[in-house]
C-alpha cells in the first residue's frame, strides 16, 4: 500500500490542504454573503489559501508548526474581509469557526481510521500514514464539514423568517455524509471478506488502491459540486421572488389607476346633482322641514360612500388590493363585502401585505363561489398602534374527514402562516355551523432589513 508523506507538498499532501480551504469556504458561504459570484468567492479561499499552505509546508518545522496554523487563519480573516460581506466581527467569528470545525471534523476522521483500519487516534498527527488512511481521513472531514453547514442554515432559518425558503436547501448539504457511512460499509465488508487486511489485499490485487482513489475522487467531486448547486438555485429563486415583487407592484400601479378612474367617473355622475341636492335640504330647511333636509344629506352621504363600492384608508395598497378583490368577487358571482378600522399607519411591507390580503380574500371568495346561495364573504380589517388584523367570515361547505379541500380554504394557508411567523402573530381557522371563520393577527411593525 502506497504511504503518503505529510512533510512533502506534492503530491498527496496538496489534497489535506486543499480539503481545509474548502472547509473554510463551506463555513465561509454558508455564514456570510460574498460580494460577488460564488466562483469568485471560492477562487478567493480557496487558490490564496493553497499558496500559503504549499509555502507553510516547505517551511514548516516541529518549533513553528503552530505559528505556520495561526498564520493560517490569519490569512483566512484578511480573505473574508475583502472577499464576503459582513462586520468585522461576523468574518472574525467565521475565520475561527472553520478551524473549529476543521479540527473536530479531523477527528471524526480519525475516529473512523480507527473503525475501519484498527490505527490509534494519533494517526491524526503523523507525518507518514497509509494512502487509504489518508484518503479516508480527507474524505471524512470534509463530508463531516456539512454538519457545520447545515446546523448553521438551520439556524438562520430559525432566527430569520425571511430566510424560511432555504431551508430545504439544508438537505442537499446531508448528503455529502452519507458519503462517509457509504465507505464504513464497503471498508467494513472488504475487511472481513479479506481477514489478512488491507496491505495483503492490495498486494493481492494491484487493481484496489485505484478503486480506492476514483471513489473518493467521485465523493469529493459531488461534494464541491452541491455547493455550486445549492446556490444556483438559491439564487434563482431570489430572482423569482424579484420578478413576482415587480409584476405584483405593476398590477397596484394599474389597479390603482383603474380605481382612480372609476371613482372619477363616479363623481362626474353625481356632480350635476349634487348642488341641487343640497339647494333643495336648504329649501326644506327654510320652510321649517329640517326632517325632509336630514333625509336628502344622509341618502346623499350614502350614495357618495358607495361611489366606487371599495372602503378607503390611508394605505394604498389595502384600498387596491381591496378594489381589485371586489372585481374578481363580482365576476364569480360572489359579495365581497369589505370593513376597515384605521387608527394608524400601517408599517408592513407592501410585498407581504399583498400577499397576505389576495391568499385571504381569495380562499373566501372562491369558498363562497361553491355554494348555490348566499355568495357573501365579509373581511374585517383592523389597524391599530399594535396590531394589524384581518378576519374574513363566509359559509362554506361542509368539510370532509378526509380534508377536501375544494372549498378553497386549501390555497395559500402556508404563505399565510409564514407571513404571521414573521410578523410575530397568529393565524388561526375555525369552521362552524357552516361558517368558515379565518383571522391573522401580527404586529404592526416594520420587518427586519
Amino acid at each position: 500500500m502506497t504511504e503518503v508523506d505529510l512533510t512533502n507538498f506534492f503530491s498527496w499532501t496538496f489534497l489535506l490542504h486543499f480539503i481545509r480551504a474548502l472547509v473554510t469556504f463551506n463555513i465561509s458561504t454558508a455564514i456570510l454573503k460574498g460580494k460577488r459570484n460564488i466562483f469568485i468567492t471560492f477562487a478567493s479561499i480557496v487558490i490564496p489559501s493553497l499558496v500559503y499552505s504549499w509555502i507553510g509546508v516547505s517551511l514548516s518545522t516541529l518549533e513553528n508548526e503552530l505559528f505556520i496554523m495561526v498564520g493560517y487563519y490569519i490569512l483566512t480573516f484578511i480573505i473574508l474581509c475583502f472577499s464576503v460581506e459582513g462586520t468585522i466581527f461576523a468574518k472574525l467569528f467565521t475565520a475561527v469557526f472553520s478551524h473549529v470545525a476543521y479540527l473536530i471534523a479531523g477527528y471524526v476522521g480519525s475516529l473512523l481510521t480507527t473503525f475501519l483500519f484498527g490505527a490509534t487516534i494519533s494517526i491524526g498527527v503523523q507525518l507518514n500514514i497509509t494512502l487509504n488512511i489518508f484518503l479516508t481521513v480527507c474524505i471524512s472531514i470534509y463530508s463531516f464539514s456539512f454538519i457545520f453547514v447545515a446546523f448553521i442554515n438551520f439556524i438562520k432559518s430559525k432566527t430569520d423568517p425571511s430566510l424560511k425558503y432555504k431551508t430545504k436547501y439544508t438537505f442537499y448539504y446531508l448528503f455529502p455524509i452519507t458519503h462517509i457511512f457509504s465507505s464504513m460499509l464497503i471498508f467494513q465488508a472488504i475487511k472481513i471478506a479479506t481477514p489478512e487486511g488491507f496491505a495483503k489485499l492490495t498486494q493481492r490485487d494491484p487493481f484496489f488502491e485505484s478503486w480506492v482513489i476514483i471513489l473518493m475522487i467521485l465523493c469529493l467531486s459531488f461534494d464541491i459540486f452541491i455547493v455550486f448547486v445549492v446556490d444556483r438555485q438559491s439564487k434563482t429563486e431570489e430572482k423569482n421572488i424579484r420578478n413576482e415583487k415587480e409584476l405584483l407592484k405593476n398590477e397596484l400601479v394599474y389597479s390603482q389607476m383603474q380605481l382612480l378612474k372609476k371613482e372619477q367617473s363616479e363623481f362626474r355622475k353625481v356632480k350635476h346633482d349634487f348642488m341641487n341636492l343640497l339647494t333643495t335640504a336648504s329649501g326644506f330647511i327654510e320652510i321649517g322641514k329640517p326632517e325632509k333636509a336630514l333625509e336628502i344629506i344622509r341618502k346623499t352621504g350614502g350614495d357618495l360612500a358607495e361611489i366606487s363600492g371599495t372602503p378607503l384608508c390611508s394605505n394604498e395598497t389595502v384600498n387596491t388590493v381591496c378594489y381589485i378583490k371586489q372585481q374578481a368577487a363580482e365576476k364569480a358571482d360572489v359579495k365581497l363585502k369589505i370593513e376597515i378600522s384605521e387608527t394608524a399607519l400601517l408599517k408592513m411591507d407592501e410585498y407581504d401585505l399583498c400577499r397576505l390580503l389576495h391568499n385571504i380574500m381569495d380562499n373566501a371568495v372562491n369558498a363562497c363561489s361553491l355554494l348555490a346561495d348566499s355568495k357573501t364573504a365579509k373581511i374585517f380589517i383592523d389597524i391599530n398602534p399594535d396590531f394589524f388584523s384581518v378576519k374574513s367570515v363566509n359559509r362554506t361547505l361542509q368539510q370532509k374527514k378526509s380534508r377536501d379541500k375544494k372549498d378553497g380554504h386549501g390555497n395559500g394557508i402556508g404563505i399565510i402562516r409564514d407571513i404571521a411567523k414573521k410578523y410575530s402573530g397568529t393565524y388561526t381557522a375555525v369552521q362552524k355551523d357552516g361558517l368558515y371563520t379565518a383571522c391573522v393577527k401580527l404586529k404592526n411593525i416594520a420587518p427586519k432589513a
